[in-house]
């Protein structure tokens, strides 16, 4: 994640990819299924 800055350029930073990332994937229930499935 080191050189985000390189393509998102003067527009974006790296608070708003992190702002997306966190609207559209649910980052608890993948991280709690992964969990689940190496529990298993």
């Amino acid at each position: 994640m080191l050189g985000i800055s390189r393509w998102t350029g003067k527009g974006g930073s790296y608070r708003t990819i992190q702002r997306f990332f966190l609207k559209t994937i649910p980052w608890e229930a993948l991280n709690w299924s992964v969990a689940k499935a190496s529990l298993e």
